[in-house]
């Protein structure tokens, strides 16, 4: 049926070369486009940021997002966090285990 939901599985890998940063958001820039019925999902809608001194990634919004069912604007993200832009599942998995 035209418009049913349907997971999709993507691994995509964050650059972690010095202070660095991965854009989720509906723009064909974006480093994650975000694609489908999804009005509410800005051009930049969130932030990945990998800072390279505390080895940690900080997910920033001004938009609505929820991690782990939670509304933030920021949070400092740890493997198996749950990242939900406007009904898209993302599951933040930092690569170390």
């Amino acid at each position: 049926n035209e418009g049913d939901a349907h997971a999709v599985n993507k691994l995509l890998s964050l650059n972690t070369t010095g202070n660095c940063k991965t854009i989720i958001g509906s723009s064909k820039n974006a480093d994650m486009t975000l694609v489908g019925n999804l009005t509410k999902v800005k051009e930049k809608h969130a932030t990945i940021m990998y800072h390279d001194k505390s080895k940690k990634y900080t997910l920033m919004s001004d938009a609505d997002l929820r991690i782990n069912n939670k509304k933030v604007k920021s949070k400092i993200l740890e493997s198996g966090d749950v990242i939900n832009v406007e009904g898209t599942t993302i599951v933040f998995d930092d690569g170390s285990v």
